[in-house]
């Protein structure tokens, strides 16, 4: 296998002298490419940590902890030898007057250690090479490095005091610098600094491990004293984990956190755009790829069911199941994301956690003064990669070798030969709508018509280039938030317009956030929050297989001439040249039809927050999420040839709850309590309906008068209504920061399972050992942080219908009578046992980090297996109608996740940080309704059929194995299935000569990644900063449908890979079958192969930024301008047809069965330039 360049680049090579088929130094095996990737990351992460083994760190990466009570440098300076691998070289008459010195124990680079000792003093320090010398100094206590440009200006001294939060007193050891310069000091015991400037447009950056940076601009003042804020990124970050909030360092379970920052990094339309690559164990895949607005798909550790849902479970703002969040919520909205992924972590969701739970926190008001914040970006997209079909030329060198090879393979319908003399209809020379007539020899090939002229085509469509176009977007986001102690509001406005490459296609979305968070007294606190969603975009019906099939010797559209008889003015279809089928140009189709999806949704709660005691809280909420989609669908007449029809729907979901709940946490000595106790009342109501109407006078009215329609205009009609009662509780445990316990239960009853099950329990457990905090390892320079975790525990899935439990009965017509009458029948057969679909995971976990938390990794191995999988099992039609869902079947998922963070280096002006996730499932079907058999999805010609199988995947694909063409020494073995020389040859496994899909097909393929992950650095210098992300998929297959352009043979348009067929003179190395035409009375043979399924292993730039920020500017406080890209490089395992190795068409998106393209939208090439700016 090999990895090849995509479009892009080929383009990017071929201007710079280099053509692809030159470049074989580009092919590169794959498993090569592979390991050597992640050899890469690893040297990457290691020699950005440590230099060469012969040169020791440098000073800033070097972490000491000392501690001083009353004692002499001299002492000081022993300790350091001690523990560092420098050797400090002094004379000690110099430093023995130096003495009652006192450091509290910390962990600190050497060199903040060496400037706070030597910080008021006459000494210097210099390194040389693996030593540092200690030297006198001309001037006292000097703390600016001036250069001799700065020595000659009029400087300006600032000093000031540098405090946290929890310690007024000052912290030595601050980083302070001047921005843009090298010119910078560092805080002294007292915390304090002093440090010259040039004038007053001076930006100081005060900066220290474990704490927010923090900016200040000079102006006219002298004195400046800054309060660090802690940075809550590591340990004791708080992370949201249902019905409440805990430290990561006391967490048990497996929970992953995304903050604004990094979900925002780019421009991102949805949420799952802003999750990819950030989390291991979290899948997220682009259905429908670059066709704007589509939803995609997340999957957290795997596929747990068939019939059932498998998304994840969303909470926005402790609003439980948002419906189609993922779509509506603006990114620029979250303050915060929290991904749930184990038992322990989501058993408090209990029948709804079983997919896992990702729990979104919005952004709110902050105490201060008003705060107006502006986000806007501009995005041109363009195609990345191309879909070749064959162009006029090759159109006719194939068409003379089809109708020459058409009587090998069945009966020529000559009335479709168009070569002169050859047929008995017309020729070109009665078709000059397409073909004007020109010399001998004026055409490549002779097109001989029935007066025995000459003729060559008149056009030459590409139908790719007109369908698509670069794209342009943009997206504007305003926030604005302020208050008090005691009143906090915020309100947010954003407007995404996405434009598609394909003409006509686009996503237009408004949101609206408002919040406010009021203290009624010093115990009692309302909150409120409400988010507003509108989103409209074009449907996608069919229109890109146009693209490919329509014959590309017809014009968009005839010119208006008399020249052109009947044709004049008229659209161009597949009947003018009628070879073939009766396909309609893509700008005629996108005339003639017209649609869109307008969905709205309505989000909000309040909630009352009292602190009844120190220890003691409660929480009551009441939440709605109210959510409608209307759709409109026009297919025009299409010029008289069709019956138009046109139809109108709107479905409404709303969703209310009511939760109560108390939070209790105590200290006593070394031990750590907390706990939480609630119930919670759900209920759902969907409603449904339909009009449809057909047979339209004109297309005036599109689908706005329905009744317009010649035919009886047609209603239909459903509604849904469930509702969930629950209990739940949790406790959590600590002893001396070491031991950790986490015992979480929940009671959820459903009125969508039968009355004997409606109330189950699911209960989980979680431990924890924090080995850094024991003594042993207390005072380790190695380690900063290890912990170990282990959970097991139960979670549900009731993700059905509503009513599926009980009998209902169907509608039909019947003839009775005189006439057609309304009847019924049994529509369903009820099961009052059906019960929960149960998931069952136990985790094991480490937390590690190395180096003053520099180096960190994650790493889990988890294993889940569903039981009683609700199965929607067919009845035999001689017993019981339809179908019913049982609890028959049993999946397995287990897998590893690793998570890596490093932080590269750390200076004053540059900082380079990684972070690289890694993640590798295995999918297993255990059991499969009552005898285990097949269940096979799609067998028709057409479609990527797929099966669910015990001992294999969700998610494998199914079809024969394509040996290849026979050739003419197999005429014999080809004629056992009644079959030729040129036609395509199929593996018979039961040897019964025949070739059917079911008996002789197998699994060829799976469409879930045995291992993906994101590689992610981030850079900053000075102003600057930079980002790039690459996206890695490994194990995964495409089943690329084309099958109708290439196996249908002049019955459409046809890709160019049939230029390769099958010919007498070429018989090896094609899988191609010999050309004729397919729809001239030629057979052939059409299935799902392997033909059909690609390696679809891929190395992706996701994206890449580049931005600055300005100094201060009067009025605005932070002002910042990026280039950004998305999708700048594709490599891919071999060379394949489509136009990304991601995500499926939109009519074959499946929840359970990934990567089917049947002539799927592009993913575009994005150029991004954006603006940030805080006032």
């Amino acid at each position: 296998m090999k990895f090849y360049l995509s479009r892009t680049y080929r383009v990017l090579l071929e201007n710079h002298g280099f053509h692809p088929l030159n470049c074989q130094a580009l092919a590169i095996p794959f498993k090569t490419l592979g390991v050597g990737f992640l050899v890469f990351l690893f040297m990457i992460t290691t020699t950005a940590t440590t230099k060469a083994n012969n040169q020791l760190p440098e000073l800033e990466d070097v972490v000491v902890s000392i501690e001083l009570n009353g004692e002499s440098l001299l002492s000081a300076f022993k300790k350091i030898n001690e523990s560092t691998p420098y050797k400090l070289t002094y004379k000690s008459g110099q430093i023995k007057k130096h003495q009652n010195l006192t450091l509290s124990k910390s962990k600190r680079t050497l060199k903040n250690t060496l400037d706070l000792l030597l910080a008021n003093t006459d000494l210097q320090y210099v390194r040389n090479e693996n030593s540092i010398v200690i030297t006198p100094r001309e001037n006292k206590p000097q703390k600016v490095q001036q250069s001799s440009a700065t020595a000659a200006l009029r400087l300006i001294t600032v000093s000031g005091k540098v405090t946290t939060e929890t310690d007024p007193e000052g912290i030595p050891g601050v980083n302070v610098r001047v921005v843009g310069t090298q010119n910078g000091t560092v805080t002294d015991l007292d915390g304090r600094y002093e440090i010259d400037v040039a004038d007053g447009n001076a930006i100081l950056d005060f900066s220290f491990i474990g704490f927010e940076s923090v900016r200040e601009t000079v102006g006219t003042r002298t004195v400046i004293n800054v309060t660090l804020t802690e940075d809550i990124s590591g340990l004791d970050e708080v992370v949201v984990i249902g019905y409440g909030t805990q430290r990561r360092s006391d967490l048990t379970g497996s929970v992953a956190s995304v903050s604004t920052k990094e979900l925002v990094d780019r421009p991102v339309v949805n949420i799952g755009q802003a999750l990819q690559n950030k989390v291991s164990g979290v899948q997220v895949v682009k259905q429908g790829a670059g066709y704007p607005g589509s939803n995609p798909i997340i999957r957290i550790r795997g596929t747990n069911s068939i019939n059932s849902n498998s998304d994840p479970l969303f909470v926005v703002d402790g609003i439980i199941g948002v419906s189609n969040a993922l779509r509506n919520i603006n990114p620029q909205d979250i303050l915060s994301m929290d991904i749930l992924k184990d038992a322990s972590a989501t058993a408090i969701y209990g029948t709804r956690g079983a997919n896992g739970v990702i729990i979104i926190t919005t952004k709110r008001g902050e105490v201060g003064e008003v705060k107006v914040n502006y986000n806007g970006s501009a995005t041109l997209g363009t195609m990345q990669r191309n879909n070749y079909t064959v162009t006029a030329d090759q159109f006719f060198y194939l068409y003379e070798q089809a109708f020459t090879n058409t009587p090998k393979y069945g009966t020529l319908d000559k009335s479709k030969d168009f070569r002169g003399g050859k047929g008995t209809g017309a020729s070109w020379s009665e078709m000059p709508h397409l073909f004007e007539q020109v010399p001998q020899g004026g055409y490549f090939m002779d097109l001989v018509g029935n007066d025995g002229n000459y003729y060559k085509p008149r056009y030459y469509s590409n139908w790719e280039d007109i369908a698509f176009d670069n794209s342009f977007s943009q997206d504007h986001y305003i926030d604005v938030s302020g208050g008090s102690e005691n009143a906090k509001y915020s309100f947010a406005l954003g407007h995404t317009d996405q434009d598609g490459l394909l003409m006509q296609s686009y996503y237009k979305r408004t949101n609206a956030r408002f919040t406010t968070d009021i203290e009624l007294n010093k115990w009692l606190g309302v909150s409120t929050n409400i988010l507003y969603s509108r989103a409209k975009n074009t449907r996608g019906d069919d229109q890109l297989r146009t693209v490919s099939e329509t014959w590309p010797i017809l014009p968009t559209k005839y010119p208006d001439d008399p020249e052109f008889g009947i044709y004049a003015g008229t659209w161009s279809t597949g009947r003018d040249f009628p070879v073939g089928e009766n396909w309609r140009n893509i700008v005629y189709t996108t005339d003639q039809r017209d649609g869109y999806y307008l969905n709205q949704q309505l989000t909000g709660g309040v909630v009352l927050n009292a602190q009844i005691t120190d220890n003691l809280s409660f929480k009551s909420n009441f939440a709605i999420d109210s959510r409608s989609e209307d759709s409109r669908w026009f297919n025009g007449d299409f010029q008289g040839t069709r019956s138009s029809d046109a139809r109108g729907s709107n479905q409404r979901w709303f969703y209310w709850q009511n939760e109560n709940y108390f939070n209790y946490d105590k200290i006593i000595d070394k031990h750590s309590f907390s706990g939480v106790l609630g119930l919670s009342w759900q209920e759902t109501q969907m409603e449904w309906l339909e009009a449809q109407a057909s047979n339209f006078p004109s297309n005036f009215y599109s689908y706005n008068n329905l009744n317009a329609g010649a035919n009886t205009p047609v209603a239909l009609s459903s509604n849904q209504r469930s509702a969930l009662n629950s209990y739940f509780a949790r406790v959590n445990y600590a002893y001396d920061g070491k031991y950790m316990l986490t015992a979480t239960g929940r009671m959820d009853g459903s009125s969508k399972f039968g009355p004997n099950n409606k109330y189950t329990f699911f209960p989980s457990i979680g431990l924890g050992w924090t080995i850094s905090n024991e003594e042993f390892l207390e005072d380790s320079r190695v380690i900063s942080n290890l912990k170990v975790r282990a959970s097991a525990g139960e979670t549900g899935n009731q993700e059905i219908g509503s009513f599926v439990t009980q009998r209902y009965i169907n509608t039909t017509n019947v003839m009775f009578g005189d006439g057609l009458r309304s009847g019924f029948y049994p529509g369903s057969t009820g099961n009052p046992d059906l019960k929960w679909e149960t998931t069952f995971q136990w985790d094991i976990g480490i937390d590690l980090s190395l180096f003053n938390d520099r180096f960190n990794i994650v790493a889990d191995y988890y294993h889940k297996t569903t039981s009683d999988m609700l199965f929607n099992l067919p009845l035999p039609n001689s017993s019981a109608p339809g179908s019913a869902f049982v609890n028959l079947g049993e999946v397995e998922n287990k897998g590893v996740e690793i998570g890596l963070a490093t932080t590269n280096i750390q200076r004053q002006n540059f900082t380079w940080n990684s972070r690289l996730t890694l993640s590798a499932n295995r999918n297993k079907i255990l059991k499969l309704g009552p005898t285990n058999a097949d269940v096979f999805v799609d067998t028709g010609a057409g479609n990527a059929t797929s099966v669910y199988r015990v001992g294999e995947p969700i998610g494998s694909f199914f079809g024969l194995n394509r040996m290849g063409v026979y050739s003419t020494q197999e005429a014999a073995l080809a004629a056992r299935y009644g079959r030729v020389p040129g036609d395509l040859k199929f593996e018979d496994v039961n040897q019964d000569g025949k070739i059917e899909l079911i008996s002789d097909g197998n699994i060829i393929g799976n469409s879930y990644p045995r291992i993906y992950g994101g590689f992610i650095n981030s850079l900053t210098y000075g102003n600057f900063d930079a980002n790039i992300t690459i996206q890695f998929v490994g194990g995964v297959d495409k089943a690329i449908v084309h099958e109708s352009a290439e196996d249908r043979q002049f019955v459409s348009g046809m890709v160019n890979r049939v230029l390769d067929a099958w010919r007498p003179d070429h018989q090896e190395g094609t899988i191609v079958a010999q050309v004729r035409a397919g729809n001239a009375g030629a057979r052939y043979d059409s299935f799902t192969d392997t033909h059909e399924i690609y390696n679809a292993a891929f190395i992706r730039g996701q994206a890449a930024s580049i931005g600055y920020t300005f100094p201060k500017l009067v009025g605005i406080d932070n002002l910042r301008v990026y280039y950004s890209m998305e999708n700048f490089f594709l490599l891919t395992a071999i060379e394949m047809e489509g136009y990304d190795p991601e995500g499926s068409s939109l009519d074959k998106g499946r929840s359970n069965i990934q990567n089917i393209d049947k002539y799927q939208y592009p993913n575009p090439t994005n150029f991004i330039l954006g603006v940030n700016v805080n006032f």
